[in-house]
């Protein structure tokens, strides 16, 4: 409904400026047939529009399902373009229940943001300060065809229990619930961009994208030593890791003995100490010597002139006024 909403109010204010992309997940038997109601609407608006299926990866489904839908978008996405997506406010409240249950720290409860800048794209999301009974009035007054899903009403599902059974028992005893949780979230906003003013100059003192001087580290509060590994774990990514990881981190490398050879995996990326650097090390990095083996040679004769190209570099054997005598390079 809501989708379907944006998608005809757009036509309205942007005709020659938009696009409809539909992201058929293929969990429903009648997604191919979702796919032709919008389809219709959107030639019947005169709007191109793309229908992508996805192939949703095994594991949490809700999850994966977003993950797949975001890279869809990213393919079709193209250099300037918008995405405009019809989360509203009840969708951001929910947002915040579910990830205060999940134990997010600031940047998780500021949930979504109306306008949200990424790395590889920006999402505009212009219903955020709607309620859905608003968007649902103003739906019919339009008369908007749109489809009804019934995966919005099993329960198996943490969003769809949020909003069908633990909405209904909070809402009754707290009536402005989701006005104050939306607010909550902009509130929590305007934290994480205080916090992420301090965290940039930590972030610059303290080392790089590959590596943390733990010397410098240790002078920061522990609140914000905290902060620093958690950004810097989650580096490019989209997400920071579990507050279990980072405490992994500091207990199981950080905090190891100096003759440890502890590393610990999470995200595609290995964490190491050597002496007083933590550093952050690719798979091929890593295993460099295991991937790519350096034949060990005991003894190896060169003569003047000679060019070789070894592990560490290529090498000239050239005649100097210092260094040992030409003469006996080739005596045992």
């Amino acid at each position: 409904m809501d989708s379907m909403l944006l998608l005809h109010l757009m036509a309205q204010i942007f005709p020659q400026k938009i696009r409809a992309i539909y992201i058929d997940h293929q969990l429903q038997d009648q997604s191919a047939e979702w796919a032709e109601v919008v389809a219709t609407q959107a030639t019947i608006l005169n709007i191109p529009y793309i229908i992508q299926k996805v192939q949703i990866a095994n594991g949490n489904l809700e999850a994966q399902a977003r993950q797949a839908r975001y890279q869809a978008y990213q393919q079709h996405l193209q250099e300037n373009e918008i995405l405009l997506l019809a989360h509203h406010q009840q969708d951001q409240a929910e947002t915040v229940i579910l990830r205060l249950l999940s134990g997010a720290g600031v940047d998780g409860l500021a949930a979504m943001q109306a306008i949200d800048y990424r790395k590889d794209m920006t999402i505009w999301r212009p219903f955020l300060d709607l309620t859905r009974e608003q968007i649902a009035l103003w739906t019919a007054q339009l008369e908007v065809k749109y489809i009804d899903d019934p995966m919005n009403y099993d329960n198996h599902y943490d969003r769809v229990w949020c909003r069908e059974a633990l909405w209904p028992f909070l809402t009754s005893r707290f009536p402005k619930m989701q006005q104050a949780l939306s607010r909550t979230s902009y509130l929590m906003q305007d934290a994480s961009e205080i916090l992420e003013e301090v965290l940039k100059d930590d972030w610059q003192y303290s080392g790089s994208a590959d590596y943390l001087d733990l010397t410098k580290l240790s002078e920061l509060s522990f609140a914000r030593q905290r902060q620093l590994l958690s950004a810097w774990m989650k580096g490019q990514g989209q997400y920071r890791p579990a507050f279990e990881m980072v405490e992994r981190l500091r207990a199981e490398v950080i905090e190891s003995k100096s003759d440890a050879q502890a590393a610990l995996h999470w995200n595609q990326f290995y964490y190491v100490r050597y002496q007083n650097i933590l550093y952050r090390l690719s798979k091929q990095i890593y295993f460099a010597e295991t991937l790519n083996p350096v034949d060990a040679e005991l003894e190896h004769s060169f003569k003047l002139e000679e060019r070789w190209q070894g592990a560490a570099g290529l090498f000239h054997v050239e005649c100097k006024k210092i260094g040992l005598s030409h003469s006996l390079l080739n005596k045992n």
